[in-house]
């Protein structure tokens, strides 16, 4: 009734007015164009079972045409509301009453919303008068209920110049060579590296690539222009570090990513006794490039480090080091070596806690260590003394720092593995790791929103809860705050899968072709594939489906393909019977049925029972989840509580109820 917007600071320059006024009109269009599509479709752009997964459709599906819902739609006036409905709110009209002209017929469109005819040639039209008159009436009564709809705002990319070339604020710091003899110094370019990129990632207006991003570069003579073309990145910052006697030199080089050529460079010596004074120069240096290059104020964040003592500062780089030699020890099944080098790491955090006593990271490290530890070891009855002893280091992390949200994310990652691995006593004690483990992740998210890891975690409790909708915007975001995390196949993944679960099949084939790019040699990218065959989001193509089956052979290990054959023959089925021949598809399945000497786990049972839910073979489908359910009976909760798309054919049948446990 005031005409004031929720939000709306009372007082405000006349600019920071403006500026407030463009905003609010571009998210009061896609309220006002969300009732005004409903009024002439008959139903809203989205609708869902609940208030989340209504906001997961806004935020993530495309606006179906008003034109496929209701033909009689004037097309100038579904233009119009399409662009009000863009996901981009810079993408729709400038104001309102630019809205309310283009319904007329009188307005022009944003050029990036232009429509195009079936002939090809932008325009606009002017539609009938009734039409008109709807959609102002519409608009007027719209506007006089205010503000208030809920808008989602995509992050902007800085991949991309607009010239084409790579944008220089974009920057990778690659980590430092070490010219030390034997190495010596290794954990002291990895350290000043790392604590760079730290740094530079909190300069407001920087997108700088995380250390997971650069690894596969570490220690590798790649060309400069590769490097960038591959993380898409306008500057670079490389580095040495060598013996000087009891001095490090450090050199430090910024380069053009899109040209190659070195635009600055500088060395400078440091004391071996205070190399946090070293780590501080660096980055002054690095500051002072960036702003010759980029002709702005770089303000560097303060250092996360916490720590005045160098010496302690030392002795966590050189555990970090130790781990990160502990891990190749694992991935080359090396366990005894693993174990040596986790406890060696161990012991220099503790020594660097005693140094510092009020610095919580090494204890937090500590607490880290105890998780791949307990990942690594394969006695069941060590693990609860593993777990509890990396709680106890986050707890007393928190103790010195309680907003510290690497304490969180590392306590609630410890107590949701403790249940995935089915170490609690009794169900309230595994209920009770979930809800902690939950709550500690949503803490760590809010004190640091780019924690990727705590989103990726908390997504896959979410997903393993049944709540799709928020493992779903969980996942998101953990992709967004770092597209090269080592578990981005799986993030991805989440996403297709999630999207699958929510019937979001385009978002699912949009997260399935992203997968299958980035990471070809996944099985499972190949296998949604097959799965998005048997949906409206692709033609019926049972010849694709056939060929997808062969370059899955060509991606899985030998010992795995008999079984992983037959669960993709299943749903090439689905491709088949879509294409028109149900008989072919039904004789597809039974000849992929095996025994427990293929399936000892009876998983073609589960794959069965779903494809022939898809088929509305009802009969076959409940024989399969009398079979699944007799062998595993622990999925009893879980097929109720999923509440599963493909089985809704079945929900009705009091078999399918009294199997599942619906009335319990």
């Amino acid at each position: 009734e005031t005409g004031v917007t929720l939000g709306t600071p009372l007082y405000m320059s006349p600019e920071q007015g403006m500026a407030q006024r463009d905003i609010d009109g571009r998210s009061d269009q896609y309220s006002l164009a969300c009732v005004l599509y409903e009024m002439l479709a008959g139903q809203p752009p989205f609708t869902g079972p609940t208030a989340q997964s209504l906001i997961a459709r806004h935020a993530l599906d495309s606006v179906p045409p008003l034109l496929t819902v209701r033909e009689t739609v004037p097309e100038d006036v579904e233009a119009a509301i399409m662009c009000a409905l863009a996901k981009v709110p810079a993408d729709r009209f400038a104001t309102v009453a630019g809205f309310a002209a283009a319904l007329r017929g009188t307005g022009t469109f944003p050029m990036r919303r232009a429509t195009l005819s079936r002939t090809g040639t932008a325009h606009v039209t002017r539609t009938s008068r009734p039409a008109i008159m709807v959609a102002l009436v519409a608009l007027a009564i719209v506007g006089l209920a205010g503000g208030g709809f809920w808008v989602w705002r995509r992050p902007t990319s800085l991949a991309v110049a607009s010239d084409g070339a790579f944008d220089p604020k974009r920057i990778a710091v690659l980590y430092f060579d070490d010219r030390s003899r034997d190495g010596e110094l290794a954990y002291l370019a990895d350290g000043l590296s790392e604590s760079l990129m730290e740094q530079l990632d909190g300069v407001k207006g920087l997108n700088v690539v995380s250390k997971h991003g650069v690894a596969p570069f570490k220690g590798k003579q790649a060309d400069v222009d590769s490097v960038a073309q591959i993380l898409r990145v306008g500057t670079l910052l490389k580095g040495t570090v060598e013996e000087d006697g009891d001095r490090v030199r450090l050199t430090v080089r910024l380069l053009d990513g899109n040209s190659g050529s070195e635009f600055r460079s500088q060395s400078f010596s440091e004391d071996k006794s205070n190399l946090l004074v070293a780590r501080d120069s660096l980055a002054s240096q690095v500051a002072l490039f960036l702003r010759d290059r980029l002709r702005e104020e770089v303000r560097l964040r303060e250092t996360r480090s916490g720590t005045r003592n160098g010496d302690a500062w030392s002795l966590v780089q050189r555990a970090e080091k130790a781990r990160k030699d502990a891990e190749a020890f694992m991935a080359s099944d090396s366990a005894e070596a693993a174990a040596r080098t986790l406890a060696m790491a161990d012991s220099l955090l503790a020594w660097a806690e005693e140094l510092d006593s009020r610095w919580a990271t090494p204890i937090v490290q500590r607490a880290w260590l105890a998780f791949r530890e307990v990942r690594s070891i394969r006695d069941a009855l060590r693990k609860p003394a593993v777990i509890a002893k990396g709680i106890e280091h986050a707890e007393r992390a928190l103790a010195l720092d309680p907003r510290n949200a690497e304490a969180f994310e590392v306590r609630g990652t410890l107590r949701y593995y403790k249940h995935l691995q089915g170490l609690a006593r009794d169900p309230n004690e595994a209920a009770e790791l979930v809800r902690t483990a939950e709550a500690d992740l949503r803490q760590a998210t809010s004190l640091d929103a780019s924690r990727a890891t705590a989103w990726n975690t908390l997504s896959l409790l979410l997903y393993r809860t049944y709540n799709r909708v928020e493992a779903n915007l969980a996942a998101q975001r953990a992709y967004e705050e770092d597209t090269y995390l080592a578990a981005a196949p799986d993030i991805v993944f989440r996403l297709y899968a999630t999207s699958w679960d929510m019937e979001q099949f385009i978002e699912a084939a949009k997260w399935c072709d992203l997968g299958r790019s980035r990471f070809p040699e996944r099985p499972s990218f190949i296998t949604c594939q097959l799965w998005l065959l048997s949906t409206n989001v692709r033609q019926p193509d049972a010849a694709e489906a056939w060929r997808l089956l062969g370059e899955l052979e060509r991606v899985t290990p030998k010992s795995q393909w008999e079984a992983a054959r037959r669960q993709a023959q299943m749903i090439v089925a689905l491709s088949i019977a879509r294409a028109g021949y149900p008989d072919s598809a039904r004789r597809v399945i039974e000849r992929s049925r095996a025994g427990p000497e293929i399936d000892p786990q009876g998983e073609l049972i589960g794959q069965e029972l779903v494809v022939r839910a898809m088929l509305g073979d009802k009969e076959e489908a409940i024989r399969m989840l009398t079979l699944f359910l007799t062998s595993h009976p622990e999925h009893r909760e879980g097929f109720f509580k999923a509440n599963r798309w493909e089985f809704r054919g079945l929900r009705e049948d009091p078999r399918f109820l009294g199997l599942v446990g619906a009335g319990d």
